[in-house]
This record gives C-alpha cells, sequence and structure tokens, in this order.
C-alpha cells in the first residue's frame, strides 16, 4: 500500500468520523487542505481517473505538508478526546 493511499485512508476515516456525530469539521475546509486532498486522490491512481499508461506522483510543497500535519493532529487529538469521553462515562470500560 503506497503513502497516498495510506494517507487517503485516514483522511476519509476522520472526515466520515466527524460526519457522522455531527462535528465541527475545520480541519478539513480550507482551500489549501481541499488542493492536498486533490493530489492524495489522484495519486492513488484509480483507474477510472487515471489514463491508461499514466502515473501520478503528486509533489507537496512544506505548506501543504505542515497543513496536513496539523489537520492530522487536530483530528488524532480530537478522537482520543472523544475516546477517553467515552471510557470514563462507563464504569465497566478498562
Amino acid at each position: 500500500m503506497d503513502q497516498c493511499s495510506i494517507l487517503l485512508d485516514a483522511w476519509n476515516f476522520f472526515d466520515d468520523f466527524a460526519r457522522t456525530l455531527d462535528l465541527e469539521r475545520a480541519w478539513f475546509d480550507s482551500d489549501g487542505l481541499s488542493m492536498v486532498h486533490k493530489k492524495l486522490f489522484h495519486g492513488n491512481n484509480l483507474p477510472a481517473v487515471t489514463p491508461v499508461g499514466e502515473v501520478y506522483n503528486p509533489v507537496f510543497d512544506q505548506l501543504q505538508i505542515e497543513m496536513l500535519r496539523q489537520a492530522a493532529h487536530e483530528a488524532m487529538a480530537f478522537f482520543e478526546t472523544l475516546v477517553w469521553i467515552c471510557r470514563e462515562s462507563r464504569p465497566d470500560a478498562a
């Protein structure tokens, strides 16, 4: 599995998680991150969007890398907080 696929899977997990719980998705809604998402999507080289015989290998500039890093950090911190709250609200949780 390549890096674009792993990153896009993580992106989709956190985005779906936030949508399911009707949570704020600020870390996904900037124009800059929209471009990062587009690059990750096309970097998966799906047959439906990649011409036969071609391969797209996205190049991310330093700002895009930092934006992705910050978005991942915020999403993970939020996820960990929710897991902690759920655990604390159940007396039988280990």
